[in-house]
């Protein structure tokens, strides 16, 4: 891959062989480094890895088709690996009030963000990014109805960037579906940056649903400015070795955010999610809860660090993380911190292992409904706590149906 991507890349622009050259220079990823700690680091070795090819105009037809997942939406967004499938969708009371979707095309956003521990693959997105999303939302503008990205990820390497903007007072749900095109291993690293302008309220929905043989590395930047909300549900039903990167900063007082995620992780799949909840002002909140359901031979790795900074009086910040075992190879591990530096907080943060209720199980036999679906059910009410703060009834339906095909 190395030797084929120096050729290709464009002598035009220096800022992406100067972030190729980058990646070349900084190692690999290793389990004896503490932010890649319990991770199966070989499995994000690039190796000969190529970029997606093109498809071909009917199939990308076929995914325009397959990627309605909402009846009623202000807008959308396809891409497959790295192209933009069809066009742009907004509907005209959206775009009549200023909103924008556009293209970033050929010259990605190149920014700097903190990472916890995936510097190399921020390089890596930044040098071979050839599409991705920049949506804006103006100030005082209230988007309806949701906009939806529609990542489709084949064989080779695909690397995505979302941007975006709410401006003051604005209101947006933007909802993120990554789905795989057929069996092939892809390689999927994605950058995310959304920043809430000062009293804006946005909702985020991401839903994970690849083949086994996908590994993906996505990095995700959330900055909350003064009085505004961000909600950010992140949904992994299915993949194969998933490293989540989620650097939340409080920046203005009286921000709100609150992070939750579920994941299934079953024979040969592991999800590790790292997060920072950083607090930079006073009476702001945080509030995290990250759910595992694991089944035969899955892995789950969670890492969560609170961060207060000694102006940031006055913080509210939670951090919770509860693991399911469904079988005894499942393998779940939990590393929640604290670095408070501020005297006057309400920080909290806990991790919890069990197994399934034995009560439960025995209550639903009992009345004739076997192990697979009891078990089933069980699950569903351990996520459905993170489930409703979607908000969104018909997206929810098709999160239930897709959860389900994992327990068939």
């Amino acid at each position: 891959m190395t030797k084929l991507l120096d050729k290709q890349l464009d002598s035009s622009q220096p800022h992406r062989r100067e972030l190729w050259q980058q990646f070349k220079k900084l190692p690999d990823p290793i389990s004896k480094d503490q932010a890649w700690r319990f991770a199966s680091t070989r499995k994000y070795r690039v190796g000969d890895l190529t970029s997606t090819e093109n498809l071909s105009e009917g199939k990308l037809c076929e995914l325009s088709t397959r990627s309605t997942i909402l009846d009623a939406f202000s807008g959308q967004a396809v891409l497959a690996g790295n192209q933009i499938v069809g066009s742009l969708i907004l509907d005209d009371e959206t775009a009549a009030l200023g909103v924008t979707l556009n293209s970033l095309g050929e010259n990605p956003v190149i920014e700097s963000s903190e990472t916890l521990g995936g510097d190399k693959f921020q390089a890596l997105n930044g040098a071979l990014s050839k599409n991705g999303i920049i949506l804006t939302v103006p100030d005082h503008v209230e988007v309806k109805q949701p906009i939806v990205i529609v990542h489709w990820a084949g064989s080779g390497g695909s690397f995505p960037q979302l941007h975006v903007e709410a401006g003051l007072h604005a209101r947006l749900h933007l909802v993120e579906i990554y789905f795989s095109i057929g069996d092939e291993a892809g390689f999927n690293v994605a950058s995310t940056r959304i920043r809430a302008r000062a009293g804006s309220h946005v909702s985020r929905s991401v839903i994970r649903n690849w083949n086994v043989d996908t590994t993906a590395v996505h990095l995700e930047h959330l900055m909350v400015h003064r009085d505004a909300y961000l909600q950010s549900t992140n949904l992994n039903i299915n993949g194969g070795t998933l490293r989540q990167e989620t650097v939340l900063s409080v920046q203005g007082q009286g921000a709100n955010a609150d992070l939750s995620s579920i994941s299934i992780a079953g024979e040969g799949q592991e999800f590790d999610q790292r997060t920072l909840q950083s607090h930079e002002a006073s009476d702001s909140r945080s509030d995290l809860l990250f759910k595992n359901a694991l089944l035969a031979s899955g892995r789950t790795i969670f890492s969560g660090l609170i961060k207060v900074a000694p102006e940031a009086q006055h913080t509210d910040a939670y951090q919770t993380n509860r693991n399911l075992l469904l079988d005894p190879t499942a393998d779940a591990n939990s590393l929640p911190g604290l670095e408070i530096l501020a005297n006057d907080v309400k920080c909290s943060h806990g991790a919890t292992t069990g197994q399934i209720d034995d009560d439960q199980l025995f209550y639903m036999r009992s009345r004739g409904i076997n192990d697979q679906l009891a078990r089933q059910l069980l699950v569903f009410g351990f996520f459905e706590e993170v489930i409703e703060k979607i908000q969104l009834p018909a997206l929810e339906s098709r999160i239930r149906e897709w959860i389900e095909t994992r327990f068939q």
